[in-house]
């Protein structure tokens, strides 16, 4: 399985090109007997801690403010989530919806958005740290994943039926890779 990932993922040299994000190292890791976990963990701890400002070579991303708009933004986007799962409603809105319903509630709270690009970019931020996902692929880019676990779950289970994924394993072994 290792050499399948490296040959398609870690060995490329320019992952951006192919649209693969760049991924800095891949640990074996094992969700049954924790091994390679307390490895992970602090090989995840010290990289975020060393992350620097795309624009700086001094200002690191730990210390950067969080504008007040996007940590609302962030509540509506939980919010949402909820509302739809207690609907028996998927946590998945597409673009157009996404914004109207985002700005409906921004407003309620007396606070709006200076137009869609700052939106986008609010967006952008909480997909860059794992509060939503939307993926600027041309099959996706119109999708608003509000609820990242609800997705890794349904992923979850294409991936470990083994008439679909003969890689599948008992779950005992899975791969973990640190991307940025």
């Amino acid at each position: 399985m290792m050499r399948l990932v490296t040959k398609m993922f870690l060995s490329n040299q320019e992952p951006d090109k192919s649209g693969l994000p760049n991924i800095l190292l891949a640990v074996n890791v094992s969700c049954k007997t924790g091994e390679n976990v307390k490895r992970l963990v602090d090989l995840i701890y010290d990289h975020v801690f060393e992350l620097k400002h795309p624009r700086s070579r001094t200002q690191y991303l730990v210390k950067q403010k969080i504008p007040r708009k996007y940590l609302l933004l962030q509540n509506i986007v939980r919010e949402l989530a909820v509302e739809r799962v207690n609907a028996a409603k998927e946590p998945v809105l597409n673009r157009s919806k996404y914004t109207l319903c985002v700005q409906n509630k921004m407003m309620e709270k007396g606070v709006t958005f200076r137009d869609v690009e700052e939106l986008e970019q609010a967006t952008r931020f909480l997909h860059e740290n794992g509060v939503l996902f939307h993926y600027d692929d041309l099959a996706l880019r119109d999708l608003f994943f509000l609820d990242p676990q609800w997705l890794c779950d349904q992923l979850a289970k294409v991936i470990t039926v083994r008439e679909i994924n003969s890689f599948a394993q008992r779950g005992q072994r899975s791969l973990c890779c640190c991307c940025c």
